[in-house]
């Protein structure tokens, strides 16, 4: 996957960049993370160790930068998933697990697209994840 975003990112140049998004399965930081003091969090899929330090590592060597995080680096209790078992949602127990990564390039505005935004649409229902 890496080799093959690598090459897209060559082939889109200092015209554009790479802008992928979607749910990822990893809470980046302890900030996405509703309680990640918890001791199950070091086990819990999507919140281990490994899982979050092959994310850091990326984003690093694909010179990626999340969208979200960029724009409210401080935002808290802002998560794109629930536990729909748990009914998580109404209480805000929650994980942001989705993301939209995009090309570092496009946030200083050297090409011709770049990033304006990045909200979390948490108002959105129907699924256990938003947009």
């Amino acid at each position: 996957l890496r080799s093959y975003l690598r090459d897209l990112d060559r082939k889109a140049g200092r015209r554009g960049g790479l802008v992928i998004c979607g749910d990822f399965n990893v809470a980046h930081q302890d900030i996405d993370i509703w309680n990640p003091e918890a001791h199950q969090i070091k086990r819990q899929a999507g919140t281990t160790a490994p899982e979050r330090e092959s994310f850091a590592n990326l984003l690093k060597e694909l010179d990626l930068v999340d969208a979200f995080r960029h724009g409210n680096p401080e935002a808290r209790e802002v998560y794109t998933y629930w536990s729909s078992r748990a009914r998580s949602r109404p209480v805000n127990k929650g994980l942001r697990l989705d993301y939209f990564l995009c090309s570092a390039r496009l946030f200083n505005k050297e090409s011709e697209a770049f990033v304006c935004g990045s909200k979390v649409l948490d108002t959105f229902g129907g699924s256990d994840h938003c947009p």
